[in-house]
């Protein structure tokens, strides 16, 4: 694969926003909102599957960019709140 080719398939996994290939590694810049960790296993997998060995930076992106609770725990806080807010104002 071309070093073009690589360029282009980096730039067109989401979350990435640009990207410098060299013979010395592959530096990627990686959207804020988008978790980092993400991006570097879909980078890692394309190049091993590339059978390419230069090194991987990437810059940017948040380690927890989306919500980090699960949803049934906010879920269960939001029933919590609804019955607490039941118990505390009395009915007319």
């Amino acid at each position: 694969m071309t070093d073009q080719a690589l360029h282009d398939g980096v730039r067109h996994l989401p979350g990435v926003l640009d990207c410098s290939l060299d013979d010395d590694g592959l530096a990627v810049l990686v959207d804020p909102e988008v978790d980092a960790r993400v991006v570097q296993a879909r980078l890692e997998t394309m190049l091993w599957v590339l059978d390419e060995e230069r090194p991987l930076v990437l810059v940017g992106g948040s380690p927890t960019a989306r919500s980090t609770l699960p949803l049934w725990l906010s879920v269960a806080a939001l029933v919590a709140l609804v019955l607490l807010v039941l118990v505390l104002l009395p009915l007319p």
